[in-house]
């Protein structure tokens, strides 16, 4: 995982616009706030998972 600083256009409950900062074909981490600010470290390794497989593990 790299964090970059990326501009942010409209937004509403769900969904937040990125409107500029990420080049063609790079993906997006998203989570709790707490989990992103403060246990994402720069250089972690991360696993993509499909948003309905993170959420069976709640269950």
């Amino acid at each position: 995982a790299k964090q970059i600083e990326v501009k942010t256009g409209i937004q509403d409950n769900d969904h937040i616009e990125i409107s500029s900062g990420l080049k063609e074909k790079q993906e997006v981490i998203c989570g709790p706030y707490s989990a992103i600010s403060k246990s994402l470290k720069e250089g972690s390794k991360i696993k993509i998972v499909k948003k309905e497989e993170l959420y069976k593990a709640d269950k």
